[in-house]
């Protein structure tokens, strides 16, 4: 398993191209993924709408990109305090070999 840490900026297009490529050569399965950051003063299952707008649509757009990389990839918004430590849990759940930030 391959992650690709989108953040709903420039740098996702070249993160996406990135991974999507490693996932073609090594035929690691590749998995999208876009951390919200929720603030201290919202409950951290809580949906923040704004915020999960902008995730869907960065995930939507890199999904597209992906698969015309003729690649395959699954996406997923994951909820946290804080984006590093969820990375980190994220990849040790899905026993990723490689992690594209």
């Amino acid at each position: 398993m391959m992650i690709a840490i989108l953040n709903g900026t420039h740098s996702d297009m070249e993160v996406t191209k990135v991974a999507s490529r490693l996932s073609r050569e090594t035929k690691e399965k590749l998995s999208l993924v876009f951390v919200i950051e929720v603030p201290r003063n919202v409950e951290v299952d809580r949906e923040v709408s704004n915020l999960t707008n902008r995730a869907e649509d960065a995930l939507d757009r890199m999904e597209k990109l992906s698969r015309n990389m003729k690649t395959r990839p699954v996406s997923q918004i994951i909820q946290s305090r804080f984006i590093g430590s969820a990375v980190v849990s994220h990849a040790i759940e899905e026993r990723a070999q490689t992690i594209v930030i």
